[in-house]
């Protein structure tokens, strides 16, 4: 039965009035030294049958309240986090039980979105952006530990309207500490970067007028040296898979020249194969760009592979569905990742076999186009791969550096030029 004191909320919750221990803080005696905070209790229907909630759950504030060096200070801060409780779960609906706010969107008269708290905006982007199922994911890990290192620091519910980017800045380095070991300067821009698309989605939406991404600077990082597979782990690796794991096999040697991504290889159907001219059509979709088609060549020494894959496939199956056998649902292509996980990097042992192998999937890719790039130069590459020549120099061609320090060992540039010899 819900008490006339009790104030109502959103959803058919309500809570008790809020309390602060000690009773007489706001008044003359109210003792410094004691430990300070706010209390009151939380009800949700849809818990009534819950035994841990069927009394509501017991809500238990702090929040640096006894950090103050002074009386004044202290109760400066119950007034301040009593006003940001009650916005909270009063005007924004957030519901400490479930962790989730009730608050819904009124997007006909677009009134709310600039005032939503700004983790609720957050997972508001991430409902309307359109991605990738990857990138979707992706985006979706990040939140959820974006959104817990704002909790920690009492950010999430700030009105979007009203969030800096120091609030951003230090809801990053609060993720470092909760990822620990494994937060790195690449796993800093890794989390800025997918933040930030969900707000430029929320600039598109009108919630905000500018990113604050935008001037908040990636951190600095140790670009790697990209590792391939020396030839010994090529044949060894061509081998195996061919006797073990043939699908696999065949899938690896068509990816190995295909030039596209394992994204869009996933998406080709039998009628995008024309073994006759010898080339496949794959759509290419990246970043904010709109979808194309590209035609991508099918070279004389990849064409047995390709005839193989479409032996047994029927318009309108995909080449490489499950089991990478034909079918009409298609599959991740993070699947290609996990097999080279466990039929490669798995398998290779320094005790089997007398090496391990550290290259990853995507490699292949790689070591192709730095082949191309040394018989036909980087411009042929970059065509073939359906990219510029830039990010084929930059990205993919591994022995680029190696052949113009040769080029640069050739020259014949002596302090005392030929000229003046003579």
């Amino acid at each position: 039965m819900i008490k006339k004191s009790s104030i109502p909320l959103q959803n058919g919750c309500y809570c008790s009035q809020f309390s602060v221990h000690p009773k007489n803080w706001d008044k003359p005696g109210a003792n410094f030294n004691t430990a300070w905070y706010i209390h009151y209790r939380f009800y949700d229907p849809e818990y009534k049958e819950d035994p841990k909630y069927k009394n509501g759950k017991q809500i238990i504030l702090k929040a640096g309240i006894n950090t103050a060096v002074t009386l004044m200070g202290k109760r400066q801060m119950v007034r301040d986090v009593l006003a940001n409780e009650r916005e909270k779960d009063v005007d924004m609906g957030y519901n400490p039980i479930s962790g989730n706010y009730m608050l819904t969107v009124d997007l006909k008269n677009n009134t709310s979105l600039e005032t939503l708290p700004l983790i609720k905006a957050l997972e508001f982007a991430l409902e309307k952006k359109q991605s990738s199922k990857k990138n979707q994911k992706q985006i979706e890990y990040v939140l959820k530990v974006y959104k817990k290192a704002a909790q920690n620091l009492k950010f999430h519910a700030l009105p979007l309207d009203r969030v800096k980017r120091y609030h951003h800045k230090a809801i990053l380095d609060e993720c470092g500490r909760l990822k620990k070991k494994a937060w790195t300067a690449n796993n800093y821009n890794h989390y800025r970067a997918h933040i930030s698309m969900l707000y430029t989605e929320l600039v598109d939406w009108d919630a905000v007028e500018y990113n604050p991404f935008d001037k908040i600077a990636k951190r600095k990082t140790v670009k790697r040296k990209r590792k391939t597979l020396p030839d010994y782990q090529r044949v060894a690796i061509f081998n195996h898979l061919k006797e073990t794991v043939p699908e696999f096999w065949l899938i690896m040697n068509i990816f190995y020249e295909a030039g596209c991504r394992g994204t869009e290889l996933m998406t080709v159907r039998m009628e995008d194969v024309s073994l006759t001219e010898q080339y496949f059509t794959a759509v290419v979709n990246k970043g904010r760009r709109n979808a194309v088609e590209v035609q991508y060549t099918i070279s004389d020494n990849a064409l047995p592979y390709w005839q193989k894959a479409v032996m047994n496939a029927k318009p309108g199956q995909y080449l490489f569905a499950k089991g990478l056998q034909p079918g009409s649902i298609p599959i991740s292509s993070d699947q290609l990742t996990r097999r080279w996980k466990r039929h490669v990097k798995n398998y290779f042992t320094m005790q089997q076999h007398g090496f391990v192998v550290t290259a990853d999937w995507y490699s292949i890719k790689h070591m192709h186009a730095t082949e191309m790039s040394d018989i036909l130069g980087t411009a042929q590459a970059a065509k073939h791969n359906n990219e510029s020549e830039s990010m084929i120099k930059k990205h993919y061609d591994t022995n680029l550096e190696l052949r113009e320090r040769q080029i640069r060992k050739s020259l014949n540039i002596p302090f005392v030029p030929k000229r003046l010899s003579q």
